[in-house]
């Protein structure tokens, strides 16, 4: 699943960029790495998630 979300996300998919971005969140299928978290949800947020628009707002106190 990880794998799959990676891939995804490199490709643009923003669906894809936000489910990576919490798993690196949470550690799902990974260690939690807020820093790649955070470049994710920044990632799927310049590409118009709201969720990751809000996420990042709220729980790393970077408001886009």
């Amino acid at each position: 699943f990880f794998n799959e979300a990676y891939t995804g996300a490199i490709a643009g998919d923003v669906k894809s960029q936000l489910c990576l971005a919490q798993l690196y969140h949470i550690g799902k299928f990974t260690d939690v790495n807020l820093v790649e978290a955070e470049k994710w949800y920044r990632r799927a947020a310049q590409n118009g998630s709201q969720t990751a628009m809000d996420i990042l707002c709220w729980e790393f106190n970077k408001c886009v």
